[in-house]
């Protein structure tokens, strides 16, 4: 088993194996691209998003400055309003 199956199984891992090290690098670089972007360009957020994210629901709006670790096993889901 790697390291990367005992994190989604719940075992104890390495957080600095070469998958988490290269999950991490990949998602610091979508994420400086992200944050870089304007309000409006909103298909080059979705695009940079569904890169990052397992799965994205519809009417997904996040913010500026996005934090993210790895991305890898997180979704998005529809987003709800309040009146």
């Amino acid at each position: 088993m790697d390291e990367r199956q005992r994190s989604l199984s719940g075992q104890t891992y390495d957080a600095h194996a070469p998958v988490f090290l290269e999950l991490k690098r990949r998602t610091r670089q979508l994420l400086s691209q992200y944050n870089q972007l304007a309000y409006d360009q909103k298909s080059e957020k979705r695009t940079i998003l569904q890169a990052m994210f397992a799965k994205i629901g519809s009417n997904v709006s996040v913010g500026a400055h996005l934090f993210v670790t790895t991305g890898v096993i997180f979704r998005l889901v529809r987003m709800f309003q309040s009146i």
